[in-house]
């Protein structure tokens, strides 16, 4: 795809009408960059009394690096986990159940390639202005004198390791009445050794362009230093379905920081010679969630269903487009605040269905209508970060309005 800066019809003798950019998405003919990625798992289970049960097991993941000779990420991946399931009444309605167990996971080095190569599609860009065919030099540009400029670098530690997770959960659950239980689980889980990358030559604040080592540009290092931590409370209360209706509540209280996202896609820091600036609520922290789902079968062969679910606002971080804080980035987070420190908008939205059943010897239709966002509740997505600009804190986007629609199904 090409692309023009003026609507203008080409005229070869007149630069201005010549293509910009060349966009192009070519497949990758052959690829010959082995990578090799493995797991193995044991577990065994012990019923140690008929009211008390064991569970562990052992796991070994492989994980190969490409481009970086690390052996250090060729070992020490055993992850032990442990469970077990206690009846202290003996009655066969109460249950206290817990574990802990670690989980690594594949390093932040290794997107490149997954995502990238084994995805068999690149885009490559060319740009020179006032020219038809980017892949030649430009004929009404001047050529630019080679000049001696560093260039940015990046490199990983030699004792690096795969990120991994502590993670332990405690829960209590009891039957009160036929069908009918309540439940309580703590989980906590703690990451360690997950990938930021911190510039060990950054521009002096202040200063415009003076470094520590003016004879290199940034120095990028990949530093497993990240960190996470979740908490969380979990209550159920469950209805199994029986006489007709059942019903699922499922409340979860939890608070979640890192400094870096758990999915390894933000390890770069938005401020890289500031790291306890980036710790905070991670990008998926809402403090409340509650949904409340519901089956009810009525007369006439009709059942009725929904789903009611609310979730507290997520985090945010606000921006100036400037440097404000006089550390030479284009950037800057608001002062004296950590990433992520402003909340967006909560959701809220039921939606619901109408069934009704037909039955025909062994054969069963039914024909049903859905509500989706059933209070046409605007439920608001991004926000404008742009501290410095009008609309600041204003939602960028909303989840889609109340949808009806109408189904068949036939089951033989």
């Amino acid at each position: 795809m090409y692309v023009f800066a003026t609507d203008e019809p080409f005229d070869p003798t007149n630069f201005f009408t010549y293509p910009l950019v060349l966009a192009k998405s070519p497949k990758i003919a052959d690829i010959d960059s082995p990578y090799w990625e493995a797991a193995v798992f044991v577990q065994d289970s012990w019923r140690v009394t008929p009211r008390l049960t064991l569970n562990y097991g052992l796991r070994y993941n492989y994980y190969q690096v490409q481009y970086l000779d690390i052996d250090t990420l060729n070992i020490k991946h055993f992850n032990p986990r442990f469970g077990f399931s206690w009846d202290p009444v003996g009655d066969g309605r109460t249950v206290i159940r817990g574990g802990i167990g670690t989980y690594s996971q594949n390093p932040q080095l290794n997107l490149g390639l997954l995502v990238g190569i084994m995805d068999q599609l690149v885009v490559q860009y060319f740009f020179y202005p006032g020219y038809p065919d980017p892949n030649v030099p430009n004929p009404f540009l001047p050529a630019i004198p080679p000049q001696d400029v560093p260039l940015s670098r990046y490199q990983g530690e030699p004792d690096m390791v795969a990120p991994y997770t502590v993670q332990t959960t405690l829960g209590f659950q009891r039957e009160f009445v036929t069908d009918l239980s309540l439940g309580f689980d703590l989980v906590w889980s703690k990451g360690h050794k997950f990938s930021r990358t911190e510039n060990d030559n950054p521009i002096i604040p202040g200063t415009g362009y003076l470094r520590p080592d003016m004879t290199k540009a940034d120095i990028f290092v990949f530093r497993m230093n990240g960190r996470t931590d979740y908490k969380g409370l979990y209550v159920t209360l469950s209805k199994r379905y029986s006489h007709g209706w059942s019903l699922d509540i499922a409340y979860t209280l939890s608070k979640s920081v890192s400094d870096v996202e758990t999915e390894q896609t933000e390890t770069f820091s938005y401020e890289p010679d500031g790291w306890d600036r980036m710790y905070g609520p991670t990008d998926f922290d809402a403090r409340h969630r509650l949904a409340v789902m519901g089956i009810v079968d009525l007369p006439l062969g009709f059942q009725l269903s929904g789903l009611a679910y609310y979730r507290s606002a997520l985090p945010w971080t606000p921006f100036y487009l400037g440097d404000v804080n006089l550390d030479s980035l284009p950037t800057d987070m608001e002062p004296g605040k950590n990433r992520n420190s402003r909340r967006g908008f909560s959701v809220y939205a039921i939606n619901a269905r109408l069934s009704k059943y037909f039955n025909i010897e062994r054969f069963r239709f039914q024909i049903f209508a859905e509500v989706y966002n059933a209070t046409n509740r605007a439920n608001f997505g991004s926000v404008y970060d742009r501290i410095d600009q009008p609309g600041f804190g204003e939602p960028l986007a909303a989840g889609d309005p109340r949808r009806v629609q109408l189904g068949a199904r036939f089951d033989f």
